[in-house]
């Protein structure tokens, strides 16, 4: 198992790829990714003129995420809380989410947190009505 930083505040943990020898064999371990405060939607008052900079490098480590789930052909992809910063993420970042979690060529679980708890009107409420059935996002 590693712990890698992607950013100063992503982190992901990959589970490699594993085999074991049993009296059948080899069989193949599954293996995942699991991180957790991506906090999208943020709005980095302190950071002033450069808050865009900070939010276009958060979806750019979100593209890495996606991208070594699918070049290390993971079996899940787990996001356990924090996705969303706050109620109010807007459509336009919702739906860049939507289409890079997509692109996952494993089911997606997302487990909200404190800050992106589901609820009727919430974040997650606007997001799960966004996500597609053949997207294989699970909001658990």
């Amino acid at each position: 198992m590693n712990v890698v930083a992607v950013h100063r505040t992503i982190y992901i943990t990959v589970v490699d790829i594993d085999y074991h020898q049993s009296t059948e064999g080899l069989i193949h371990m599954p293996s995942f990714i699991v991180t957790s405060d991506w906090h999208v939607g943020a709005p980095m008052n302190s950071a002033g003129s450069a808050a865009s900079r900070f939010r276009d490098v958060r979806f750019k480590v979100i593209t890495q995420i996606v991208e070594t789930a699918n070049k290390r052909k993971v079996n899940a992809l787990f996001i356990l809380g924090d996705l969303f910063d706050s109620d109010r993420v807007g459509e336009p970042e919702l739906l860049r989410i939507r289409a890079l979690l997509a692109k996952a060529n494993c089911p997606v679980y997302i487990i909200p947190g404190n800050h992106d708890w589901w609820h009727r009107g919430g974040v997650m409420d606007a997001f799960t009505r966004l996500v597609k059935k053949n997207d294989s996002i699970n909001i658990v």
